[in-house]
C-alpha cells in the first residue's frame, strides 16, 4: 500500500501489532482503545522543534484524475495553511476500503480514515436527505457556478446535514470530478431515441425533458452500439471521450454540462474533535479554495480538449 501526500510519496501501510492492535493511515487502535492521531516531531533550522499532526485521506479516486489531483492540491494547501502542523496522506482507489461503505462505520473505533471524498448519490443512499439539492441535472451552468455553490450557504445546509444524519461524520466542502457532455451521432433531433450512459437518475431526467430515452451501458459498448443503430448518442465527460477516441463513432458534441457528479469532503467527528474546531476550520477554507482554483483549471482544460476535438471533426450542435 502507497500512502501519499500532495509532495511527496511515502512508502506506508497497515502494520498488524502482536499485541493485536492495528497501526492505520492517521491514527492508531490499540485492542478496544481508540488512541490519539499520529504525529512527527521535526527540528527547524532555527532549532525549534514543529509537531506535524496526520490525517488520511481515503479516496475511491484513481493516481491521475481530476478528483485526485483535487486530492493533492488539496493536501498541498492544507501542509502550507496549518505552517507544516498538518499534513494529509492520500490513499487512493479504495486502499483504506470502498468509501461508500466505509461511511456506514465512519464512528467505528476501527475506522481507517479521518477524512474522505465521497459521492453525493452514496451519501443519499447513507440518509444524508438534502444531498439531493446537489443531485438534480442542470444544477450547475459550469465549473465556475459549482465553485460559487460550494461557498453558499446552500452548500453548508447540506454539508450540516451530513452530520445530522448521525453516520458519525461532518461535512466540509465539496469537490466536482468533472462534467458529463452528450456525443451524438448526428445534429439531429434525439427524440424517441436512445442516450447509453452510466445510469445517472438525473441523467435520466435530463434526456427525458427531450423525449429520449436513457439507457445504461458502458463506453465500451458505443462502437457495437453505433454500428447496428441501437443508440443516438453517449454522455461521457470530454477527457473519457477523447482518450478513448468515440469521436470515430460520434462526430458531434453538445457542450451542455448537463450533470456534475458531486463528492462530499468529510471528517469523521472524532478526528474532528481530536483535531479541534481552528484545524477544522482550516481545511474548509483549504478545500474551498482549491475547488475554486480548480474551477479555473478544469475550465482551460474543457476549452483545449474541445478545440482538440474540433480539430478531429468533431462538430458542436445543440440538444434537439
Amino acid at each position: 500500500m502507497e500512502k501519499k501526500t500532495g509532495k511527496k510519496l511515502i512508502m506506508g501501510g497497515i502494520a498488524l501489532l502482536a499485541a493485536g492492535g492495528l497501526l492505520f493511515a492517521g491514527w492508531k487502535v490499540l485492542g478496544p482503545k481508540f488512541l490519539a492521531p499520529k504525529a512527527d516531531t521535526t527540528e527547524t533550522t532555527d532549532g525549534s522543534e514543529v509537531k506535524t499532526l496526520h490525517l488520511s485521506l481515503s479516496t475511491d479516486a484513481m493516481e491521475g484524475s481530476v478528483l485526485y489531483q483535487i486530492a493533492q492540491n488539496f493536501a498541498d494547501r492544507v501542509a502550507d495553511m496549518s505552517d507544516g502542523k498538518l499534513e494529509v496522506d492520500l490513499y487512493e482507489y479504495g486502499q483504506l476500503g470502498k468509501n461508500s461503505d466505509m461511511i456506514t462505520f465512519l464512528d467505528s473505533e476501527t475506522q481507517a480514515a479521518d477524512l474522505l471524498f465521497v459521492s453525493a448519490d452514496a451519501l443519499r443512499d447513507a440518509g444524508c436527505t438534502k444531498v439531493e439539492d446537489t443531485m438534480k441535472a442542470c444544477a450547475f451552468k459550469n465549473h465556475a457556478d459549482f465553485a460559487k455553490w460550494v461557498t453558499s450557504s446552500k452548500a453548508d445546509q447540506v454539508l450540516a446535514d451530513t452530520e445530522k444524519s448521525g453516520i458519525g461524520g461532518t461535512g466540509l466542502f465539496f469537490v466536482e470530478d468533472g462534467f458529463y457532455q452528450t456525443f451524438l451521432m448526428t445534429a439531429d433531433p434525439i427524440a424517441e431515441k436512445t442516450i447509453l450512459g452510466l445510469g445517472f437518475d438525473e441523467s435520466d431526467a435530463y434526456y427525458k425533458k427531450k423525449n429520449a430515452h436513457y439507457e445504461f451501458g458502458p463506453y465500451v459498448d458505443i462502437p457495437d452500439r453505433v454500428a447496428n443503430g441501437t443508440i443516438a448518442g453517449a454522455e461521457l465527460p470530454f477527457d473519457q471521450f477523447e482518450e478513448e477516441k468515440m469521436y470515430e463513432y460520434l462526430p458531434y458534441v453538445v457542450n451542455d454540462n448537463h450533470m456534475v457528479r458531486p463528492y462530499e469532503a468529510i471528517i469523521t467527528l472524532r478526528t474532528a474533535d481530536k483535531i479541534g474546531k481552528d484545524s477544522v476550520v482550516l481545511l474548509k477554507k483549504a478545500g474551498q479554495e482549491t475547488v475554486k482554483e480548480y474551477a479555473d483549471i478544469l475550465t482551460h482544460t474543457d476549452e483545449e480538449t474541445l478545440a482538440r476535438l474540433k480539430k478531429a471533426g468533431v462538430a458542436e450542435t445543440a440538444l434537439k
